[in-house]
């Protein structure tokens, strides 16, 4: 027999997500309303498990929760990056995934090719969500997104998060003095 692992922190992501979705289900049924904190922890399953279009509306409920406010947690797991479960886990290390002749290298950069040209549009649409909604983002997620759009190639994109960072008066140099 084929056993699902429990949810936890380090489950994979669809078993965290589907667990996830079943409690707020749960939840409702129950008359139970969920707080920041289930759909912060909603989101960063979706973004785990590369479901961006998810991960987009899961924020939009975020923000149009009046008794929600992004917080931290919320900031955080925006900067998180698609797990390949079907590779590695959240724990492992990379190298370990890796043949000796390289033979694989190829395939895992392009894998976070592909995933950084999904990565960046999402990042971007999130920021424009939260300037929409009057959320100023933290210092730290204009830094994670502008990388994200630099490592994707989109300078379009970068330009735009520059824009946006010099629109809120952030001095995002000031992090690295």
């Amino acid at each position: 027999t084929d056993s699902v692992p429990a949810p936890g922190p380090h489950a994979p992501p669809p078993v965290l997500l589907q667990a996830i979705e079943e409690a707020i289900r749960d939840m409702a049924s129950a008359k139970i309303r969920p707080n920041v904190v289930v759909y912060n922890e909603y989101l960063r399953a979706a973004i785990r498990q590369g479901r961006l279009e998810l991960a987009v509306r899961i924020f939009g409920t975020i923000l149009d929760t009046p008794a929600f406010l992004p917080n931290l947690q919320t900031h955080k797991y925006l900067l998180e990056r698609p797990i390949d479960s079907s590779t590695a886990s959240p724990d492992q290390d990379d190298s370990s995934t890796q043949p000796a002749d390289g033979s694989s290298s190829v395939v895992v950069v392009a894998g976070e090719t592909a995933m950084q040209a999904r990565l960046a549009p999402f990042q971007y649409e999130v920021l424009r969500m939260m300037t929409r909604h009057g959320v100023k983002p933290r210092a730290v997620l204009y830094v994670g997104f502008l990388q994200a759009c630099l490592r994707a190639d989109r300078l379009d994109l970068a330009a735009e998060v520059m824009e946006a960072r010099r629109s809120n008066r952030l001095q995002v140099y000031r992090l690295y003095k």
